[in-house]
């Protein structure tokens, strides 16, 4: 009992010739491994390499168990470590592992994810969309990255982001990593600055117009679709130079416009002038004006417009 307290994997054999057989249950049950009778000597070689490789196993599988229990310390911390939800699933798609914050929330327990295909887990509303890309992961071997979007129990609209990266065992996909956050105020977001660009150039197009923004510190103007159409402006993007924004303006009214517009920028006032422009095949007159955005902390912004006034300035002169 001394030696197996101690250690309670180490090999012990009993050699007797005197114990009886109720003494020797006692003693296995004790922990000895095997008992020999003295007439049996010629068992004791065959014993002990039965008991030598028992207790090789058994060491091995301790040491792999507490691999195991350690890699899972580790894995836990890792994932609870993550502010966003992250989870991992197996080639068949069920949960294997989940974070806090995951479980958090969704307003779920952790083991009523483990083990769990999707649609056992959320509606189909998430889970059809989660299945899919599941699907083209595995396939593919590929990332993939989409987003969720649903109302929830409280009747409130939830926009989850969320990317699986597949899980590879040399050239074979065997499960997915996988990572949420919740975007619904950049959803909004966006969606909201698609609709005021979407109300600006109805506007625009309504009075003739188009609209732009300059960063004074990085010398970008950000001008609007409807900026380089009535100017004819061939760019990839919306962004041009405050140099090529005065390249538009015809050559003889460029120095005067220039000026102006260094004045208004160093001053932080207001510019409005008529101009001509002449730049790729587009000639006619331009109301320009240029105003300081007061709400900039730095000054260093300025907003404007640019208005097509040819047909009226045609008009005044016949």
């Amino acid at each position: 009992l001394q030696i197996r307290a101690k250690d309670p994997i180490v090999p012990i054999i009993l050699l007797s010739g005197t114990v009886g057989e109720e003494m020797a249950v006692s003693l296995l049950r004790a922990g000895a491994n095997d008992f020999i009778l003295k007439a049996n000597l010629k068992k004791v070689i065959i014993a002990i390499e039965r008991v030598l490789s028992e207790s090789r196993l058994k060491r091995e599988k301790l040491r792999f168990q507490k691999e195991l229990v350690e890699k899972n310390l580790i894995l836990d911390t890792v994932f609870d470590s993550f502010e966003n939800m992250v989870f991992l699933k197996d080639e068949e798609g069920r949960y294997l592992k989940v974070n806090k914050p995951f479980c958090n929330f969704f307003e779920l327990r952790e083991e009523e994810v483990i083990g769990k295909l999707e649609n056992n887990v959320f509606p189909s509303s998430i889970s059809e969309l989660a299945e899919e890309n599941d699907e083209l992961v595995m396939f593919t071997g590929k990332k993939v990255s989409y987003e969720v979007d649903h109302v929830n129990s409280e009747g409130r609209r939830i926009v989850v982001e969320v990317i699986k990266t597949p899980l590879m065992d040399g050239n074979k996909v065997v499960g997915i990593v996988g990572e949420c956050r919740n975007f619904t105020k950049q959803r909004l977001l966006i969606e909201s600055k698609e609709k005021a660009q979407l109300i600006l150039m109805q506007a625009e197009k309504l009075t003739g117009s188009g609209s732009f923004e300059y960063d004074a510190e990085q010398d970008i103007l950000n001008c609007s679709a409807n900026f380089k159409r009535m100017t004819n402006l061939k760019i990839d993007g919306n962004s041009i130079s405050l140099r090529k924004f005065a390249l538009l303006i015809k050559k003889e009214d460029r120095g005067f416009f220039i000026k102006g517009l260094n004045e208004a920028i160093d001053t932080k006032t207001e510019y409005y002038m008529q101009h001509r422009f002449e730049k790729n095949d587009v000639n006619g007159h331009f109301k320009v004006l240029f105003k300081p955005d007061h709400k900039d902390s730095k000054g260093n912004k300025f907003y404007g417009t640019i208005m097509d006034v040819t047909a009226e300035h045609e008009n005044h002169i016949y």
